[in-house]
């Protein structure tokens, strides 16, 4: 009898796993950041966007690096913002392959367990 109410428990426990990998309250702030120039005269300054991602728990640091999906755009330059782990910084030099009101989410790398749905991404809500 011991080991079938183990063996039910372990199974509600991974069914449940998955629920505990998102991070809860998790929200995000666009900021202009500046602009780059490259090197050579061809290309144009771009601008230079942060997305501050927050929550209420801290982001673990693990092996798989987290990173932002804006629609079909990755952002991996992020730096972890304070001591806590609650805050990363994610540095877009990209920002004209933003699509306006592309979905937005966080995941570590292809672990779609860590998937956190986010706000669209909106440029007119870029501070």
């Amino acid at each position: 009898m011991k080991r079938r109410s183990f063996l039910t428990f372990a199974a509600v426990l991974a069914g449940a796993l998955p629920a505990f990998s998102r991070f809860k309250g998790a929200r995000y702030k666009a900021r202009r950041a500046g602009r780059t120039q490259s090197t050579d005269d061809r290309t144009a300054a771009a601008e230079v966007l942060e997305f501050q991602v927050t929550a209420d728990e801290p982001f673990p640091v693990r092996a798989l690096d987290p990173v932002l999906h804006v629609g079909e755009y990755e952002v991996r330059d992020y730096r972890y913002g304070n001591m806590e782990n609650t805050l990363l910084i994610f540095t877009c030099t990209e920002s004209s392959k933003l699509e306006e009101n592309a979905p937005v989410w966080l995941q570590y790398e292809n672990d779609t367990r860590t998937r956190t749905d986010l706000p669209a991404f909106r440029r007119a809500q870029v501070e």
